[in-house]
């Protein structure tokens, strides 16, 4: 048996991003079926935050700009109960982790790019620029919602310079061993 050895390469890079949504990502119709998530999703976001802390793990959380907003907001949306859609203290949990964190987003209100307007995609990002600057935040990377990529031209202009595509090819997506086969590769 050899022994192994390394390649003398690059390394590698892991990254790890999170769609930080509540409920936002979530159809009216199941809002009810995940309630209780919803409900102890702070408490979970700090052990997180924490855990990733106590292993000095950056992460890129993917923030619907929504939550970057208190309830009374002159910009928010009208949704109930307020705690599924507003999010400012997650903000904060997310900021105040001792490893640096990145706060990317995840459009304003949660869009789905190929469903919307040239204006309307503008719109939601415009928006989550505007509250990226007054918290004083950069806006590098955009993770769209149900991995619906479309609009790459407009990224740069609000500073984006990375997004999550979509893994593979899932509209042609291979099924069975022939799926196995290619995630493994």
């Amino acid at each position: 048996m050899r022994p192994y050895r390394l390649l003398s390469v690059m390394p590698g890079t892991f990254i790890l991003s999170l769609d930080t949504e509540i409920a936002w990502g979530t159809d009216a119709a199941l809002l009810p079926r995940y309630a209780a998530c919803f409900d102890g999703y702070r408490p979970l976001l700090r052990r997180l935050v924490t855990l990733l802390d106590a292993c000095a793990i950056p992460a890129t959380w993917a923030v619907v700009g929504h939550l970057f907003l208190k309830p009374g907001d002159a910009r928010a949306l009208p949704r109930q109960p307020e705690s599924w859609y507003f999010g400012a203290d997650i903000l904060d949990t997310v900021r105040a982790a001792r490893t640096t964190q990145e706060i990317g987003t995840h459009t304003f209100s949660h869009a789905y790019a190929r469903q919307v307007s040239r204006e309307v995609w503008q719109a939601e990002l415009e928006m989550c620029a505007a509250l990226h600057r007054e918290h004083g935040l950069p806006m590098r990377s955009l993770v769209f919602p149900r991995n619906q990529v479309a609009y790459l031209d407009m990224l740069p202009q609000y500073g984006i310079t990375s997004y999550r595509g979509i893994e593979g090819q899932r509209a042609t997506e291979r099924r069975g061993v022939a799926h196995l086969a290619q995630r493994a590769l």
